[in-house]
């Protein structure tokens, strides 16, 4: 394309969000989209996703409780518009069957993240779209309705463009927090970017026995002596803390606490399957004095896993080993509460390598939540991670990429147009 050709529309990464806004604009009327992408292909960090099955959306996303944001009806209002039917529409009509996993959690029927992204490129370069890799990008500068695009190809040009270059998790993926500095440049406000969907790293870890133990169980996050959130899942013991799906949600709330400097962060883990406190306490005591077991460490095994005995006899003081013979009720009750709830104090989320999402971006109040357009420069739309806005583990994350990407693509095609 010449210098003096423009494009309609500038998509500025080729993420889950940037691929859908741009086949979004095209569907919607844009006659020449591109997408500026500075990896050697696309969608590198939706590989990741679900363990590599891609868990692209979940029953539960259009409730948007399940997100964090500086205004909530920020996203509610935006999941009305494009909702978790429409994406499955979506996906179903470019091939990609969805079928529903363990939980509320969606996942394609091949239970592979690279079908999902072979379809969704293939799809979107069907369209049309011409998308240029690699593409490394600079400033953004609007001058006369058109926006010039730094990159190391030379000038891009276009009408309008859309930010879609994610966050700052998994830098190896191509996520360098791009997005806060070029919307800063243009004289957006935003919010730095925090690790989120992450590992929880405790005061006191867990002895190496245990790392790599995993239990289904119930994780509730207090902050300030107040549960903030509980959520059910594999929970999984490491040296430095708590890792799996439970962790990676409560993470969102954690990180944003220990942030702003509050130390008042704990983790509360009901290990016990349902069976009740009372229960256990009268069925440790009762097993004591069967006849069956010599020691305590036996007894406890019948509630739990084995490499967690040592945890459970550390935190009511008792030595592994101790004969049944000095089992009471007292000691009982004790180990019953460190079955119902293994408390530790939470000192920090595992860094972005590490996360799946980042807290932060192009604060909301400077969006348009009809629209994903900037209300400072008008031909301007963000998308997907860019925006500040973040979801709990479970397919969250994926739904606000094609909820937002899927709104400003056919937003920015409805401007160029006019």
């Amino acid at each position: 394309m010449s210098n003096h050709e423009i494009f309609d529309i500038a998509v500025i990464g080729a993420g889950a969000s940037g691929l859908m806004a741009a086949y979004s604009a095209v569907k919607e009327g844009a006659s020449s989209v591109c997408i500026l992408e500075k990896n050697e292909g696309s969608a590198k960090k939706l590989l990741r996703t679900g363990n590599g099955r891609c868990n692209i959306t979940n029953l539960k996303a259009d409730d948007s409780t399940h997100y964090r944001c500086e205004d909530i009806s920020f996203v509610r209002d935006a999941l009305k518009k494009f909702s978790v039917s429409d994406a499955v529409s979506f996906f179903e009509s470019i091939g990609i069957i969805v079928v529903k996993d363990e939980d509320s959690k969606l996942f394609p029927m091949s239970f592979q993240a690279a079908f999902v992204c072979s379809a969704l490129t293939n799809a979107v370069k069907k369209a049309g779209v011409d998308i240029k890799y690699p593409t490394q990008v600079g400033d953004i500068k609007k001058k006369n309705n058109v926006f010039n695009i730094e990159t190391n190809n030379g000038d891009i040009r276009a009408k309008a463009v859309i930010i879609a270059t994610g966050g700052a998790a998994a830098p190896d993926s191509g996520s360098d927090g791009y997005s806060n500095k070029i919307a800063s440049s243009l004289g957006h406000s935003t919010n730095k970017y925090l690790p989120v969907i992450s590992a929880l790293i405790t005061k006191d870890g867990f002895i190496k026995r245990v790392d790599g133990v995993k239990i289904e169980g119930t994780l509730s996050l207090e902050i300030c002596g107040k549960i903030v959130g509980e959520y059910n899942g594999d929970i999984l013991f490491t040296n430095y803390g708590i890792s799996g799906p439970p962790a990676f949600s409560a993470s969102l709330d954690a990180i944003k606490a220990l942030d702003s400097g509050e130390e008042d962060v704990y983790i509360s883990l009901n290990l016990s399957h349902g069976v009740s406190f009372d229960s256990i306490a009268d069925g440790v005591l009762r097993l004591c004095r069967s006849g069956i077991y010599s020691t305590v460490d036996e007894v406890i095994n019948c509630f739990t896993h084995k490499k967690l005995v040592a945890v459970i006899l550390s935190e009511i003081g008792i030595s592994e080993g101790m004969p049944v013979e000095k089992m009471n009720m007292s000691y009982a009750k004790g180990i019953a509460k460190a079955i119902c709830s293994l408390r530790r104090r939470v000192v920090g989320v595992r860094g972005f390598e590490y996360a799946q999402g980042s807290l932060g971006g192009v604060s909301v109040l400077e969006i348009d939540r009809y629209t994903m357009s900037s209300l400072i420069h008008s031909g301007l739309y963000f998308s997907g991670e860019a925006i500040d806005v973040t979801g709990e583990c479970g397919g969250y994350n994926l739904q606000w990429a094609w909820t937002s990407g899927n709104i400003a693509g056919k937003a920015a095609a409805q401007y160029v147009k006019q």
